[in-house]
């Protein structure tokens, strides 16, 4: 079998990990499901083989699924776009591959129920899974899956993004578990939300999401720098949680100055749903 995920980006975002249960815990926030995540397809094997664009790999979301069910499969995952930047990448190998597994044995949230715990249990991401599990453009108001976290979507008027990449990865759980960051996320993100909810557009959810990072300061590198350059040509923001900018406006001046810097790319907000292939 054979499926496909898209990727995420959270824009900002505040930790609600507390709760007893894995389908209760997640994160509040506000990002893009977009076009580019993963493909991941399953062979029956008599032993586990992780491949990763092309490399063997251990101790993936996709061994832990596995390991789970105790299933041993050869899986084969694709990723199309830079892992630990923020494109929610690990996010989208575990659906792909829960639903390569298991979609049509299993009903449609039971395959994103199984693919949210190992996220949260591998410390990979927080509240990607349920953005992907609604598509479009996503404001996470209740922690969790459905029917217990609840997404709504938000019109959106723009659908071209261009992205830059320009350092190395930085991994979800080293911040995400550190006491100081917990504290500052949690903080900026209550108040970012606090904002967004007073006007839920796209161009809002960028400005307070450059606020955010300023206020959690997780990369203090190039990244504001090249925030301040590119505001004459529209709005850039940093991707949670990476060494990575998006931003919309005069796309071709952004993409000329982004250039620059690193890896550019084109992206667009994908309103469907994860689905075989």
């Amino acid at each position: 079998m054979k499926a496909f995920s898209p990727g995420s980006i959270t824009l900002f975002f505040s930790i609600r990990d507390n709760a007893r249960e894995y389908v209760k815990r997640g994160s509040i926030g506000v990002g893009l499901v977009i076009d580019s995540g993963a493909i991941t397809s399953v062979e029956k094997s008599s032993e586990t083989e992780i491949i990763v664009n092309g490399r063997p790999m251990e101790n993936t979301v996709q061994e832990k699924i596995l390991k789970k069910y105790k299933i041993n499969a050869k899986v084969n995952t694709r990723t199309y776009m830079p892992i630990s930047q923020g494109f929610g990448m690990s996010a989208a190998a575990a659906v792909s591959t829960s639903f390569s597994l298991f979609y049509g044995i299993k009903t449609y949230y039971e395959c994103i129920e199984i693919a949210h715990r190992v996220e949260l249990e591998s410390g990979t991401g927080l509240g990607d899974i349920a953005s992907i599990s609604a598509g479009g453009f996503t404001l996470r108001m209740r922690e969790g899956i459905p029917p217990y976290g609840f997404i709504d979507r938000i019109k959106y008027d723009i659908n071209d993004f261009v992205v830059l990449i320009i350092d190395k990865p930085i991994e979800t759980k080293e911040i995400i578990k550190r006491k100081e960051y917990r504290k500052k996320i949690i903080k900026a993100g209550d108040r970012a939300m606090e904002f967004f909810l007073k006007d839920r557009s796209l161009k809002n959810a960028f400005k307070v999401a450059r606020k955010f990072s300023k206020e959690i300061s997780i990369n203090e590198s190039e990244l504001n720098e090249i925030m301040e350059k590119a505001k004459e040509y529209g709005e850039v923001a940093q991707v949670m949680i990476g060494n990575s900018l998006i931003g919309f406006g005069k796309n071709d001046a952004l993409e000329k100055l982004f250039e620059k810097y690193g890896e550019v790319k084109r992206l667009k907000i994908y309103e469907s749903i994860p689905k075989l292939i």
